[in-house]
């Protein structure tokens, strides 16, 4: 199984720290959509980013509007200072929406807080400050083994 991650860490590299965590199990690389040519040789690619304004970093949506999926398996990865709400926030339903309008499977996400300094939070240091932690590395490296397991059988 070739995999890959395509990732977009801007602020703090919270996103980048968790995909490396998932790339460790998956035994993949993790590049930035500029990096990537294409991705005929992966059977399984990760889409990994922070959440700006209650969506996925627009260079990561830009990459699934300009490839086509043709059936193979993604996922996501992202960190954010607030979770995804149905009905107001959902982020990870938006993007699964465009990797399957892209054409491809989708097989799971994992989220979790990040360093958060949006707006008027800069002020007083932003929220989240010590996320990702250990915790989250650990949850991100069971997420990545468990979505394997599932991938290989």
């Amino acid at each position: 199984m070739k995999s890959i991650i395509i990732c977009k860490s801007v602020h703090k590299g919270n996103t980048k720290e968790v995909a490396e965590a998932v790339a460790g199990v998956l035994d993949c690389e993790v590049k930035e959509p500029g990096e990537v040519d294409g991705i005929e040789k992966y059977d399984l690619v990760g889409f990994a980013a922070g959440i700006y304004y209650g969506d996925f970093h627009r260079s990561i949506i830009d990459f699934v509007e300009t490839v086509k999926g043709d059936g193979k398996h993604a996922f996501l990865v992202s960190t954010s200072g607030f979770r995804p709400l149905p009905f107001f926030n959902n982020y990870e339903e938006k993007m699964e929406e465009r990797l399957e309008e892209s054409g491809f499977e989708v097989l799971g996400s994992f989220t979790c807080r990040g360093h958060d300094e949006f707006g008027p939070l800069k002020l007083f240091g932003g929220m989240y400050k010590n996320r990702p932690n250990g915790k989250d590395l650990t949850d991100s490296k069971s997420f990545s083994a468990k979505l394997f397991a599932s991938f290989k059988s």
